[in-house]
């Protein structure tokens, strides 16, 4: 783990792959921005989740302050309406595009129809399902009938053995 003092180093050294970067969400969207904004690609991939809790910013009011009421109320419906967002995104409008989860640009985003091919998978576990099913019961049959065998010639030797003990 390296620390780095220097900003701009770091984005270069974090944009060519150097080290990985860690940052908090706002401070990272501006570098997301760039990258995309300079070839039109987005190089940079940001875990879809943070490790390090929300993060977010405060206003501090004197205690007391009659303030304190009338701007909550505002922020929380700026923030409900989405608006502080908007907002917010609006001034890293490319960073939109490195927000977005990996699984969104991994296809073409064409749908296609279902091949059998794309049920290879899902067939080879059912038929492997259906052989193990077979195995345990042709072990049963055998393995009863085996039993059965045994019992009978168990009873025959005690019927003989019975004859035999009467004189």
């Amino acid at each position: 783990m390296v620390l780095i003092t220097n900003q701009m180093k770091g984005i270069s050294d974090t944009l060519a792959g150097v080290v990985a970067g860690a940052a908090s969400t706002s401070s990272l969207v501006p570098v997301l921005n760039l990258d995309f904004s300079m070839d039109g690609v987005c190089d940079t991939y940001k875990i879809s989740q943070g490790f390090l809790g929300p993060t977010s910013l405060s206003l501090a009011f004197p205690k007391g302050s009659p303030l304190k009421a009338r701007v909550n109320t505002v922020i929380l419906r700026l923030k409900e309406f989405g608006i502080l967002e908007h907002l917010a995104l609006q001034e890293v409008s490319n960073a939109t595009e490195c927000l977005k989860p990996v699984s969104s640009t991994l296809g073409t985003g064409v749908l296609r129809p279902l091949e059998i091919g794309d049920f290879q998978g899902i067939f080879s576990i059912y038929i492997g399902g259906m052989l193990v099913a077979l195995l345990t019961f042709l072990a049963e049959l055998v393995i009863n009938t085996v039993k059965e065998k045994y019992r009978s010639s168990l009873k025959e030797s005690q019927t003989v053995d019975n004859l035999n003990i009467c004189p």
